[in-house]
């Protein structure tokens, strides 16, 4: 007796979950259209807009800079990891502990 197939299923493994989930208003301003809305001094590479770290606000989003360093590590950018690492400290570390 064949064994009936589960669909939309991929097995046991479960899906990870960050636990930085950003806001609809950080998804939107970390992408696209609302990229174009931001003032460079939003970002950590404000000559090719990378990295965004403030919200349209203009307040620090710590989700926004632990991303920052999570893929400037990833994709080479040492100075806007180190730089996103200082702003982390100063403006997010007190907040965790």
């Amino acid at each position: 007796m064949a064994r009936a197939k589960r669909s939309g299923s991929r097995g046991t493994r479960s899906r990870r979950v960050s636990p930085f989930k950003f806001t609809a208003t950080e998804r939107y301003y970390a992408k696209g259209r609302g990229r174009k809305k931001l003032p460079r001094s939003a970002f950590l590479l404000p000559s090719q807009r990378k990295f965004p770290y403030k919200t349209a606000s203009g307040a620090v989003s710590c989700r926004m800079l632990k991303a920052a360093i999570t893929r400037a590590a990833q994709h080479g950018y040492p100075t806007v990891r180190a730089k996103a690492k200082r702003l982390y400290q100063r403006y997010c570390a007190r907040k965790a502990a």
